[in-house]
């Protein structure tokens, strides 16, 4: 029958902890948080210029990389 020793735990405890330190990085993610999805400018000329800003935010943990943004 085996009986671990103090050093057979310590040797167990070691690595479950590289482990667990290896894996944390994989639950951070990037999370976008935008104030409006969409924004209705209404009617307007033709030639008229008009605009809206978008507040875009990452409140993640990691960087965020926004591509191929479209407009409607």
């Amino acid at each position: 029958m085996f009986h671990p020793t103090l050093k057979d735990r310590m040797y167990l405890l070691g690595i479950l902890l590289v482990v667990f330190c290896l894996s944390v990085p994989a639950f951070a993610e990037p999370k976008i948080s935008v104030d409006s999805l969409k924004y209705e400018f209404g009617e307007h000329w033709e030639d008229s210029q008009i605009s809206h800003t978008f507040t875009v935010e990452n409140t993640g943990d990691q960087e965020l990389i926004i591509e191929k943004v479209r407009t409607s």
